[in-house]
């Protein structure tokens, strides 16, 4: 009886893993408060890991300032 060779494949990925561009979507409403905080936070974290992201903020008919804040 002969026995079966059994081949485990293990994907342990690259040495350094290489990011392409990442986008991240921020759904927002009345967030004048966080928002500028938050963005500031996200863009200094993925600054020095990927190089190509973009901040993406979804406001949705907010009724204080939140637009004025995070667009500039």
């Amino acid at each position: 009886m002969s026995k079966a060779r059994v081949e485990r494949n293990i994907y342990r990925g690259p040495a350094k893993p290489e990011l392409g561009g990442v986008s991240l979507v921020f759904p927002v409403r009345n967030e004048s408060f966080m928002i500028e905080m938050t963005l500031r936070n996200y863009s200094s974290e993925l600054q020095s890991r990927i190089a190509d992201f973009e901040l993406i903020v979804a406001e949705d008919g907010s009724t204080d300032d939140t637009k004025s804040v995070w667009s500039g």
